[in-house]
């Protein structure tokens, strides 16, 4: 049984994940105990490849970071670090402004606090740190 119906909103899809991780009966929590099927992974990536279309800025996503870092998970568990920092992060993300990076790692970091991600202890000052610890949750 899917985790997602096929006809749910990206708004919708965000509100059900946040439920359940919030309702998860552990203090930590980690993106392999989301019940995914196959089908879900490709719904979200499409939510939100589709949403990054009319994108145009970090703060765009406020609403849908948990589906945004899902979708990480997702692509995580396929690509190696580059390929997912490419693909998440917009091809080419070299002409963002340093500082709009850092309102997005602050962001990201805001909900893996949240929700009570795990981060394995490590550091989440950089992009990079993030992806690091979405691919961890993959290796376990």
């Amino acid at each position: 049984m899917n985790f997602f119906k096929s006809d749910i909103s990206l708004i919708q899809a965000e509100k059900q994940l946040e439920d359940y991780i919030l309702n998860y009966p552990s203090s930590e929590f980690h993106f392999k105990n989301i019940p995914l099927t196959e089908d879900d992974k490709i719904l979200v990536s499409r939510l939100i490849r589709d949403y990054s279309k009319g994108v145009y800025s970090f703060d765009d996503y406020d609403d849908v970071l948990l589906l945004f870092i899902v979708d990480g998970y997702i692509l995580s568990q396929t690509l190696d670090l580059a390929g997912v920092i490419t693909t998440l992060f917009f091809k080419n993300s070299s002409h963002i402004p340093q500082h709009h990076i850092r309102h997005l790692v602050y962001m990201l970091v805001n909900v893996f606090i949240e929700f009570g991600i795990s981060t394995f202890g490590m550091k989440c000052n950089s992009l990079e740190d993030i992806i690091k610890i979405i691919q961890k949750h993959t290796e376990i």
